[in-house]
């Protein structure tokens, strides 16, 4: 399995469910394998915290953290991984 994902990394950063997704298996076993692989030293992982447009800064930390009335919460962080250079 953790050839499948480095295989799958050498392409671009992902997150644990694009990789689950792509290798048709649970996000619980993708989990296991990236910590086999981070503690391994081959990947590290990377927060994203993309910009709300409905004015708060990227650091709300979500819906309601910055008083928005929005119910979006697709501009929360999220976590990619990537092979070590």
């Amino acid at each position: 399995m953790p050839e499948k994902i480095l295989k799958l990394l050498e392409n671009g950063s992902l997150t644990e469910w694009q990789i689950a997704d792509k290798l048709n298996i649970s996000v619980d076993e993708v989990k296991a394998c990236m910590e086999y692989l981070k503690m391994a030293g081959i990947i590290k992982s990377q927060i994203i915290n993309p910009k709300n447009s409905g004015g708060c800064s990227g650091n709300c930390g979500g819906c309601g953290g910055c008083n928005s009335s929005c119910n979006d919460t697709s501009h929360s962080g999220y976590t990619i991984w990537e092979i070590i250079d």
